[in-house]
């Protein structure tokens, strides 16, 4: 059997070699906003209770932005 590389790149994803799987090297950017003790709070209630918008909107890239949001208001 050939030996495959420990990263291999394939339409534009990159993939690393664990055991016999590749998988997709992706990361999520944390924007670094300040979300203060509200943002925190709906954050952890997404996660918990609605973790299919959470995983959405993290993925999205969208829900530091959101959370930002709901301080600011």
């Amino acid at each position: 059997m050939e030996k495959l590389k420990e990263r291999i790149t394939e339409n534009s994803i990159d993939y690393i070699l664990t055991g016999e799987y590749c998988i997709p090297d992706l990361m999520v950017e944390d924007e670094g906003y300040m979300i203060g003790r509200w943002g925190c709070m709906h954050r952890d209630y997404l996660k918990k209770n609605r973790p299919a918008i959470y995983s959405n909107m993290l993925l999205n890239g969208k829900l530091w932005k959101y959370l930002r949001f709901l301080q600011s208001k």
